[in-house]
């Protein structure tokens, strides 16, 4: 992996902790809105769906919008 790769990956596991994080200390909606938000905002730089990507299967029930 390049230097760049370890970075983007080292960056992705910190807003998975921090959405964790998130995730435990907020109402159910808010949350969806907050991970649509940063899913938007990935999208927007890097020009991947990652909800798409890595959205669960069955996971949160928000029809592929988030």
């Amino acid at each position: 992996m390049t230097v760049e790769e370890h970075e983007v990956l080292a960056r992705a596991e910190i807003l998975g902790e921090a959405l964790q994080q998130v995730n435990d200390t907020t109402d159910p909606g808010e949350f969806i809105r907050l991970l649509g938000e940063c899913n938007a905002m990935i999208r927007q730089i890097t020009r991947i769906d990652y909800g798409r990507v890595c959205a669960p299967a069955g996971g949160c029930d928000c029809g592929g919008k988030c």
